[in-house]
């Protein structure tokens, strides 16, 4: 059994710029925007936005492991979790009338799962579980409006059923995963905002096969392949409002790729009066995947690979940590995240990864330390 907290607040501060037409008349035609503002006549220059945000989260969890014979194991878990939010603006800073709102939270997740020992080298297992991705609120606020526009949870129902096995240096793991999406929390561009908002139910079901083998003494390979069918089972057209082109039943799941492939290669060797050497390099391999939720074309990242390769040296000491790596090495661009608004604007926004890029750490560590065998 278990607890948890977490408290934190921010601020947050940005503006708009009002351009001298727009103090000049009583109302924008193209947004919308009224003059006075919530009373306040508006002046140009730079239109002051601050939000403060709070968040409260606190839950208990549990989980018991049960022998029902020397073969057959079971396990249930249970977790309870309550949170608060709350984002304000100070009196006539902003575009929300309401100067703040708040919303609570709750959620019981719980899971069951057994196992079933053929062997002590092969094992079948199979669990459901559900979980939860909490609420907030919309706070990119750019036109004028009653409240922060809250989102709810969105909740998954995950079933899985897998096999474990192991024959000397040889290793694998396979499942097949069924997963029920409720209140998904689409992100949209609204008009001119970026929203998120729940209107949608998905399922997804896949595969996913892990294999890994110890070539030499120090030398191991590892491989894994993942497939995913993901589709939109319904949507409420009436949650999705003001959209130019609406998601759809078709509409492709962001960040979803029906492939991927993980490759991996790693060599362990201790080096006489000096310490321990790791070398390790990884291929990843995704397939297309959309960046936005009505799968715009500039927003679609084709497939693509990435590599990355670094090394780490421990000192026989062990006080002493000395490790670089590369990562994507191929210097690959793609896409992370992007907003459309092409209909409206002619607009589309794109945020790329970084490209090829190093890193170099040397860490030591004080006080006392377990003695290591080498």
């Amino acid at each position: 059994m278990g607890l948890y907290y977490f408290e934190e607040e921010a601020t947050s501060s940005g503006g708009a710029l009002i351009v001298p037409e727009l103090a000049t008349v009583e109302f924008d035609p193209i947004f919308g925007i009224p003059n006075p503002l919530f009373g306040v006549p508006l002046s140009p220059g730079i239109q002051p936005i601050v939000n403060v945000h709070r968040a409260r989260s606190a839950a208990i969890f549990s989980h018991i492991e049960y022998e029902f014979a020397e073969s057959l194991r079971g396990s249930v878990g249970v977790r309870y979790t309550a949170e608060k939010k709350r984002v304000s603006n100070p009196p006539g800073i902003g575009l929300v009338v309401s100067n703040g709102d708040s919303k609570s939270f709750d959620n019981l997740s719980p899971m069951a799962a057994m196992q079933y020992f053929i062997d002590q080298d092969l094992q079948i297992y199979g669990s459901i579980s559900r979980g939860f991705k909490s609420g907030g609120f919309n706070t990119l606020v750019l036109l004028p409006r009653q409240d922060y526009l809250p989102f709810d949870p969105e909740h998954v129902t995950s079933y899985e059923l897998g096999v474990k096995a192991s024959r000397g240096r040889f290793s694998m793991d396979g499942a097949i995963f069924f997963l029920n999406y409720d209140d998904i929390q689409i992100s949209v561009l609204n008009g001119v905002e970026p929203q998120i908002l729940n209107a949608a139910e998905a399922e997804i079901k896949g595969l996913e096969v892990e294999l890994a083998v110890a070539l030499t003494t120090g030398l191991r390979f590892e491989a894994g392949v993942g497939y995913l069918d993901a589709k939109y089972v319904k949507l409420d057209q009436a949650g999705l409002p003001g959209l130019t082109i609406p998601v759809t039943l078709s509409s492709k799941l962001m960040n979803t790729p029906e492939w991927s492939i993980n490759l991996g290669l790693s060599y362990s060797t201790h080096l006489q009066q000096i310490g321990r050497l790791a070398i390790r390099g990884d291929y990843s391999w995704r397939d297309k995947t959309y960046k936005d939720a009505i799968n715009t074309e500039e927003l679609i990242q084709g497939a693509y690979g990435l590599l990355h390769a670094g090394a780490t040296l421990v000192s026989n000491s062990g006080r002493w940590q000395f490790a670089v790596s590369g990562n994507n090495l191929t210097n690959t661009k793609y896409l992370q995240s992007g907003v459309a608004g092409k209909p409206d604007f002619g607009l589309v926004a794109a945020s790329f990864a970084r490209p090829r890029h190093w890193e170099v750490s040397v860490r030591y560590r004080f006080g006392s330390l377990v003695s290591r065998d080498h």
